[in-house]
């Protein structure tokens, strides 16, 4: 068992370690104090402003999973369980490497008497269309602003590759590789995926229903950030952040670090400067999105957990 596990604790150690070189350089290049003084400045309006936006997107975000648990023939749960499973990978997923964190809604749903079969293909449909509303906000911000940048081409490569690796994993034959790959015991514990991914996706109405969800999610959480740069004096659009917060969300998927940390923060000091904001503005906006965030997840923790947890 010892050995089985090795390689995970190696690869996380690797990651923490390069989290911590990246998180540090980031510091190192803007100052401490500077990111103090544009912290300090921001004031509650941003707070409370940023809490309520990011309420809507967790609405949004709970929404989604719940379209997609009634597709796949789920009805029992009630919204106060999801939201209180969906608070509980948000609050988790930032602190495991490479995103691992969100596997944990496998785990609730399935406590909560959902077959694992359903749950994995609910995960499984929910982060396809996170990528893919990431991959279209991605290459239309790469296009439309970053078109006379040097780095341009560089994102558009992290783009391309993130989005070879969803094709791949939803071709038919690399599906059927994968399956052939594992054990009896794996394929009788996930039986149903295929037949709850297929009621999902069976009616194409269903489709651009869950896109415009996403997307709704997205805008608001961009919505927190520019509400951010605003307090900041920074002049801005809306549509600019939400374009060039994506594209970050989409480099900082690759699996080097834990939760993306310092990738995503280093990738969007570079990809604002394209627009005329400061790395310290950037750098305290993330922060101060990060306190608002765990802030929103942590109150249905505290009140919903005694009488919805599992």
């Amino acid at each position: 068992m010892k050995k089985e596990n090795s390689p995970l604790k190696i690869s996380s150690f690797l990651k923490a370690i390069v989290t911590a070189a990246l998180v540090f350089l980031l510091l190192r290049r803007v100052g401490l104090r500077n990111i103090k003084e544009v912290f300090t400045e921001t004031g509650p309006f941003a707070f409370i402003s940023g809490f309520l936006l990011f309420m809507v997107a967790l609405f949004f975000q709970v929404t989604t999973y719940k379209k997609l648990l009634q597709w796949a023939g789920e009805i029992r749960l009630k919204p106060a369980e999801l939201y209180l499973d969906i608070s509980r990978i948000n609050a988790f997923s930032a602190f495991t490497p490479a995103r691992a964190g969100h596997l944990l809604i496998i785990k609730l749903l399935n406590k909560r008497g959902v077959a694992m079969g359903t749950a994995s293909a609910v995960f499984f449909a929910g982060k396809m269309l996170n990528y893919i509303t990431l991959l279209f906000l991605s290459f239309a911000g790469a296009f439309i602003i970053l078109e006379k940048g040097n780095y341009a081409w560089l994102t558009l490569f992290f783009i391309l590759l993130l989005g070879a690796a969803v094709f791949l994993i939803v071709n038919r034959t690399a599906r059927k590789r994968i399956k052939n790959l594992l054990g009896e015991k794996i394929k009788a514990k996930f039986k149903g995926f295929l037949v709850s991914l297929k009621k999902i996706t069976e009616n194409k109405n269903n489709i651009p229903k869950l896109f415009l969800l996403k997307l709704s999610e997205r805008f608001f959480v961009a919505a927190v950030i520019f509400i951010i740069f605003i307090q900041q004096q920074e002049i801005i659009s809306l549509i600019t952040v939400l374009l060039l917060t994506s594209i970050a969300s989409v480099i900082s998927a690759l699996p080097i670090t834990i939760g993306g940390f310092g990738v995503r923060e280093g990738s969007a000091v570079l990809l604002f400067s394209f627009v005329g904001v400061s790395a310290e503005t950037v750098i305290s906006a993330y922060l101060f999105y990060f306190v608002i965030k765990y802030v929103s997840v942590s109150i249905p923790l505290v009140f919903l957990t005694g009488r919805y947890g599992v």
